[in-house]
């Protein structure tokens, strides 16, 4: 199947990725199956709504849930930073 394969019904959804390797693009234990019509109305939903606003509403629902104290934190949701060493092939490159 190929991109034509967007035009058909959303019932069909998950026949689109029977022999696609969503393992690897959108994790492990992810089956085509995972992927219909509701999963895909879900995704579609949450985009429009915004992740970055999900994201921040479930942050501060945690901070007050945990009582997180706020004096000294900082709540960026709009990056990603890693700290500290870790290993991967570009590391190795040079």
């Amino acid at each position: 199947m190929g991109l034509d394969s967007v035009w058909r019904p959303l019932y069909l959804f998950p026949q689109f990725f029977e022999e696609k390797a969503i393992g690897y693009l959108l994790g492990a234990g992810i089956e085509a199956e995972d992927l219909n019509d509701g999963t895909i109305l879900l995704i579609d939903k949450l985009y429009k709504y915004g992740l970055t606003k999900l994201f921040l509403i479930i942050a501060l629902e945690l901070v007050r849930k945990y009582e997180v104290a706020t004096k000294y934190s900082h709540l960026d949701s709009t990056s990603l930073h890693l700290y500290g060493e870790y290993n991967n092939y570009l590391n190795n490159l040079g």
